[in-house]
């Protein structure tokens, strides 16, 4: 279970990686902390519940 759980993370990041160096470019500039925080939050969100 712990090694699914770490190859399911490391999928993610680079998922999130990918997705971030497409969607910047087209993302005005003061969108960019709006849109952090919002997928840090919901990162977060996610983290806690595969904990529980």
């Amino acid at each position: 279970m712990a090694q699914w759980s770490t190859s399911f993370k490391t999928t993610l990041t680079r998922i999130m990686a990918a997705s971030w160096v497409v969607i910047t470019p087209l993302v005005p500039h003061r969108t960019v902390p709006v849109l952090l925080a919002t997928i840090l939050a919901a990162l977060g969100k996610w983290m806690l519940w595969l904990r529980l």
